[in-house]
C-alpha cells in the first residue's frame, strides 16, 4: 500500500471517528471497500484497517474524556428533540449534500403520513455542514424548510427553530429570509460516542410519542 491511499485512508478514518455517530464495526464497513479496489490480499486488508480504526477511535474517546459539561452538539440534540415535538423533522447528518437532505426528509414524511400523522416542517445539516464544523470556519448551516411550498409557513418554521436553538444557548444568525440557511456561530464540532441512535428513527419516535400523547 503506497504512502498516498494510506494517508487517503488516515484522513477518512478520522474524520468518521469525530463525527461521533459511528462505532468501529461501522467505519469498518463503510471504509473496507476502498482498501478492496486496491489490495488483493482481502485478509490483510480487513485486519490492517480493523487496527488502524480502533487505535484512532480510542485515541477519540481518551480526547472526548477532556470535554467538560455540555457541549454544542448536546445543545443542538436537545433542541432538536424540542423541535420534534412540534411535528418538525430533525434529522442530524442527513445525506452528504443538500439534494440527499432534502430527500431523507421527504422520505420520512412520507413515513409519517403513511401513519396518519402530517409533518409541519423540517431541519436538517448534512456532512459537508459536519465537515466544516470540524474545520477552521467553526459554524454549523441548519436547512430548514416546509413541505407544502409555503413561504410564511416557511418562514414560521425558521422561526420556531431558531427559538428553540436560543433557548439552548446557541449564538444563532438568521435574517428571516426563507432563502438564507440559519447558521449557528461559533459551533465547535465536538460529538461525544454516546451510543445514541441520531438517525431518522430519532424524530420518527418523537413526533409519534407526541401524537400519541396528544390523542
Amino acid at each position: 500500500m503506497n504512502k498516498e491511499l494510506k494517508k487517503e485512508i488516515f484522513e477518512h478514518i478520522d474524520a468518521y471517528v469525530k463525527y461521533g455517530f459511528y462505532d468501529v464495526e461501522d467505519i469498518c464497513f463503510d471504509l473496507e471497500f476502498i482498501l478492496m479496489e486496491e489490495i488483493d490480499e482481502e485478509k490483510f486488508t480487513e485486519v490492517w484497517l480493523q487496527k488502524e480504526v480502533e487505535k484512532r477511535y480510542n485515541k477519540q474517546l481518551q480526547k472526548e474524556k477532556s470535554w467538560s459539561g455540555v457541549v454544542s452538539f448536546d445543545r443542538l440534540a436537545t433542541a432538536f428533540d424540542v423541535l420534534s415535538t412540534h411535528r418538525i423533522i430533525t434529522l442530524h447528518k442527513a445525506g452528504y449534500t443538500t439534494q440527499e437532505g432534502e430527500e431523507i426528509a421527504c422520505n420520512v414524511y412520507d413515513e409519517l403520513k403513511a401513519k396518519g400523522i402530517k409533518a409541519n416542517g423540517y431541519c436538517y445539516y448534512h456532512t459537508q455542514d459536519v465537515e466544516r464544523a470540524m474545520g477552521d470556519i467553526q459554524n454549523l448551516y441548519i436547512r430548514y424548510g416546509d413541505f407544502q411550498g409555503d413561504d410564511d409557513k416557511c418562514q414560521q418554521v425558521g422561526k420556531l427553530i431558531v427559538t428553540e436553538l436560543k433557548k439552548q444557548n446557541l449564538e444563532v444568525h438568521w435574517s428571516e429570509s426563507i432563502n438564507d440557511t440559519i447558521e449557528i456561530k461559533p459551533f465547535l464540532w465536538q460529538k461525544r460516542h454516546d451510543g445514541i441512535d441520531y438517525s431518522s428513527k430519532r424524530t420518527t419516535a418523537h413526533i409519534l410519542a407526541t401524537q400519541t400523547k396528544s390523542s
